[in-house]
């Protein structure tokens, strides 16, 4: 190749091409050169190559410089900080080559450097999305594992390592079929076959994993399958969201449900006493008694057949209530529907209950801090029950929510002021009440005047002022009394 031929490819190629005698002179400078560094040719020709090092990097610019007056190796590719024109510094990647004559004396040194400051910032931006990536799987709340095409966990988030009961050294030696139960594993392995071959974007199931203690808890399994720039795959994403209290729940009232079936048929075999008890439980719930279409509300009416044969304070409690709300929310001028709708959560409101023990229920004394929590879980369990049925679904919310307070202090949701329905906050007042006013085993009935003192106090904080008025309204036209 001619030296004019060369000289043009030098001249045009896109990467700073410099060349310098043996004490640092700058003697050939070309168009990349000037795009880089934005000196022209006739301004930075004959200056040092000192110019273009910031200060930090002269003791290193010092070593190469050394290295290639030494006719050393040549220097492939150094990644630092060049100083342009204008002051600013650009990421450049340098390679220094020495360079000799005809005689193949050494003269000087031949540096090519590219601009790589959009490599850097793709590369910056990249490590800062992996440091967000690792921060979330780290602290996400719900378990997270990246697992290999074999099985293999390679790596694990603490929620899911609480979740199974090991580290996540000990998970990454075992593969999700080894943590997986028996009897879900195949259909988790054909889910993830139809993944692999693209058939689905992505699966979720609910599967039992085992704890190393060999207990089974229930996972909501959601997987999605992470390719390769060529479109194989690489690795899946598992993302597993602790589900077991919430299944317990539904294998519970399953349970509960095979038991409603065998009473409901006791109730309607026996005609007596049970078969009366029935027809008043759906009258109090609004429905039509036995004559109705709808053999899931007699299903829940026997529920509450069977609490009040379990505890005869529930029964005349539950009457009790169902008069005082239903006289509160007409007071209140509400309409006839909602009316309807008070009253069936005033008789509804206690179905729950058929899930904790009798011997809770009939204590005498304070119950203990798990017993509470038992006892606490009613409302939910009520919910799960009524809206499970067509007819009395529209019922669950406010049975949920009877023991929310008006503060936002009550539970299960913590829910306040309008938030609760009103059929809720018309049955925590009256409810509140009569209990007030009953005689526990644990403690005697308060006189009428002091419940209602009670209930002025506490609306506001516990109760709806505007209900505790009208309660109270309502009390007095009654001398403060309800009938059972």
């Amino acid at each position: 190749m001619s030296e004019p031929d060369l000289a043009a490819i030098v001249s045009g190629a896109s990467d700073a091409i410099i060349s310098g005698d043996l004490d640092g002179t700058i003697r050939t400078w070309n168009k990349g050169a000037e795009r880089l560094y934005g000196y022209s040719a006739e301004e930075i020709i004959g200056s040092s190559f000192l110019k273009l090092i910031r200060r930090e990097d002269l003791p290193r610019s010092r070593v190469l410089h050394a290295n290639v007056a030494e006719g050393g190796p040549p220097v492939p590719e150094i990644d630092t900080l060049a100083i342009r024109k204008d002051g600013t510094t650009i990421d450049v990647s340098l390679s220094v080559s020495p360079m000799t004559d005809e005689r193949g004396e050494l003269i000087g040194a031949i540096v090519i450097g590219r601009d790589i400051s959009r490599r850097r910032a793709l590369m910056s931006q990249r490590r800062e999305a992996e440091e967000r990536f690792y921060a979330a799987f780290e602290n996400a709340p719900i378990g997270l594992a990246i697992i290999s095409l074999d099985g293999r966990f390679v790596e694990a988030n603490q929620s899911l390592c609480n979740f199974l009961g090991r580290t996540d050294e000990e998970l990454c030696e075992l593969t999700f079929q080894e943590v997986t139960h028996p009897e879900d594993l195949q259909r988790d392995l054909n889910l993830l076959d139809m993944l692999v071959a693209g058939d689905i974007p992505r699966y979720e199931m609910e599967k039992r994993y085992l704890r190393p203690d060999g207990t089974a808890v229930w996972g909501l399994l959601c997987v999605s399958l992470v390719r390769d720039e060529a479109g194989e795959p690489h690795h899946f994403i598992s993302q597993i969201m602790d589900i077991d209290a919430s299944k317990q729940q539904d294998l519970d009232l399953q349970r509960l449900t095979g038991k409603l079936r065998g009473l409901t048929a006791a109730v309607r075999s026996e005609g007596s006493g049970l078969d009366r008890e029935l027809d008043m439980a759906l009258e109090r719930a609004g429905g039509s008694g036995r004559g109705t279409a709808d053999m899931e509300v007699s299903g829940v009416a026997a529920l509450v057949a069977a609490l009040e044969a379990r505890d005869l304070y529930t029964a005349e409690h539950s009457r009790s209530v169902v008069e005082l709300a239903g006289g509160v929310a007409r007071r209140l001028a509400l309409d006839d529907a909602t009316v309807a709708t008070v009253q069936r959560v005033a008789a509804l409101h206690d179905v729950g209950k058929v899930a904790v023990p009798d011997a809770i229920l009939q204590k005498r004394g304070p119950l203990s801090p798990s017993e509470w929590e038992l006892m606490r879980q009613h409302p939910a369990v009520g919910e799960r029950i009524v809206a499970s049925t067509r007819t009395l679904a529209h019922l669950a919310a406010p049975i949920r929510a009877e023991h929310e307070r008006w503060d936002g202090k009550g539970y299960p949701d913590g829910l306040s002021g309008e938030e609760i329905p009103i059929a809720s906050r018309i049955t925590l007042a009256c409810d509140a009440f009569h209990a007030m006013t009953s005689d526990r085993p644990y403690r005697a009935a308060m006189a009428p005047a002091e419940a209602e003192a009670e209930l002025e106090a506490n609306a506001g904080t516990q109760f709806d002022p505007t209900i505790v008025e009208a309660l109270l309204a309502e009390l007095s036209e009654s001398n403060g009394k309800v009938d059972a």
